[in-house]
């Protein structure tokens, strides 16, 4: 069954996430920077404080995804001290000076998560002409890529790019500008995949301003709908 997985940024959040439908979280702060790491003590928070699988995003700086050897390994600290906590995952991607997935950073990354979900986040979606090359860079080595398809927007400019992806090893998980008016069309259009919602799941979109669960049963009933399965 096709999963719904919702951004949350602390235990109340999660908890009316999970109560609204949501099968899994993704757990991180700052929003306002595309979404950073939480603090240790929110993570064990919301842990306790929900039965579905939490996610937590391993990412420090907003300025790109390109990671000094120092940033790297508090990176690599991180992942040590999250994945204690009873977490089902974690969400990382980093890339290159040329543009592509940094391999020997994601090694590290699955090997310090020890067993871990590991989701490659959309820093995929950065360098358009490399995205096929970067998903087959990450094909079957991590559980999830969460993607809006590439570069272009709106959203639903990628559905063909989204599909050629959709039945892959590595499982699609499709976010990244989606919206009230869109949910459906992406739900529709592209059926091997996972749905990941942010800013559509909070009241009037705004992060400070906690979980619309009326929005996230609406999109939850949709993608479980049986002619979408």
């Amino acid at each position: 069954m096709r999963k719904l997985e919702v951004i949350v940024l602390n235990a109340a959040d999660s908890i009316a996430a999970e109560k609204a439908g949501a099968d899994r979280l993704e757990l991180v702060t700052d929003m306002a920077h595309g979404g950073l790491s939480p603090e240790i003590e929110i993570v064990r928070d919301v842990v306790s404080s929900v039965s579905i699988p939490v996610n937590v995003m391993v990412r420090f700086e907003y300025d790109g995804f390109e990671y000094t050897h120092q940033q790297f390994l508090e990176l690599l600290e991180y992942v040590e001290s999250v994945k204690k906590l009873g977490i089902n995952g974690v969400v990382f991607g980093s890339l290159t000076s040329e543009g592509l997935v940094d391999e020997d950073q994601l090694e590290a990354i699955i090997e310090a998560a020890d067993g871990l979900d590991i989701t490659f986040h959309r820093a995929i979606d950065e360098v358009d002409n490399n995205y096929l090359t970067n998903f087959n860079l990450i094909n079957g080595k991590v559980t999830t890529v969460l993607s809006s398809g590439g570069t272009d927007y709106p959203l639903i400019d990628n559905l063909a790019s989204l599909n050629a992806v959709s039945e892959s090893k590595t499982r699609l998980l499709i976010g990244g500008g989606i919206n009230a008016n869109n949910y459906q069309l992406v739900i529709d259009s592209v059926v091997e995949a996972d749905i990941h919602i942010g800013s559509l799941a909070y009241n009037q979109g705004d992060f400070k301003l906690g979980i619309n669960e009326k929005n996230v049963a609406l999109v939850k009933s949709y993608l479980t709908k049986e002619n979408h399965n």
